[in-house]
C-alpha cells in the first residue's frame, strides 16, 4: 500500500541509527520438538483437550462479570462450553453479525448459545456502519485493517 513501509514481526527486534540504517532479527521462537506419532491418538486427545481446559480456567479468575466473544464457530464454541462448565455464574455470550445474511453467523452462535445454556446477546452491523467505522479502527490498530473480524469485535466489544 505504501512503498518502503515494514511491518515488524512479533518476536523480532528492529534497531535504526543515528545515519538511518536500520537492522532487525528475531530474538525469540516457540521451539517446538518433533512428535513421531509413536503414541495411540486418544492420547493426543486428551492432552489437547486436558491444555485447552487449563487454557480457559486460567482466563476466568475475575471479580467482575465475565462474557465471551461467540461466532459460532469450533475455537469460540469451545471455550464457550468449557466456560460455562467452569463458572457457577451465569456465563454471557456476545455475537455480531450483519444486517447481510449471506454474511452474518448469528444463527450458528444462536444455535450454541442455546445449546449450551448462555445468556446470549447479538449486535447487527449495517453496511453503512461496517464502512463509516473504518477511518476510526485504522487509526487505533495504527496500520491497515488486514482481518475484517477487527470491525466485527468493535461493534461487539463497543
Amino acid at each position: 500500500m505504501f512503498s518502503g513501509i515494514r511491518k515488524l514481526m512479533p518476536g523480532h527486534w528492529f534497531e535504526l541509527d543515528e545515519t538511518g540504517d536500520w537492522r532487525s532479527g528475531q530474538y525469540w521462537d516457540l521451539q517446538v520438538a518433533p512428535d513421531d506419532g509413536s503414541l495411540p491418538e486418544k492420547h493426543y486427545i486428551d492432552m489437547y483437550r486436558a491444555g485447552l481446559e487449563q487454557a480457559v480456567s486460567s482466563h476466568l479468575m475475575s471479580d467482575v462479570p465475565l462474557g465471551v466473544f461467540l461466532s459460532g464457530g469450533v475455537d469460540s464454541s469451545a471455550v464457550a462450553a468449557l466456560t460455562k462448565r467452569v463458572r457457577e455464574e451465569p456465563v454471557e455470550t456476545f455475537s455480531v453479525g450483519y444486517e447481510e445474511a449471506a454474511f452474518s453467523e448469528l444463527g450458528y452462535a444462536q444455535e450454541v448459545a442455546t445449546h449450551i445454556g448462555t445468556q446470549h446477546h447479538e449486535v447487527r452491523v449495517s453496511r453503512k456502519e461496517f464502512f463509516d467505522i473504518l477511518p476510526r479502527l485504522i487509526w487505533h490498530e495504527d496500520e491497515p485493517i488486514v482481518w475484517p473480524s477487527s470491525v466485527a469485535l468493535y461493534f461487539v466489544a463497543r
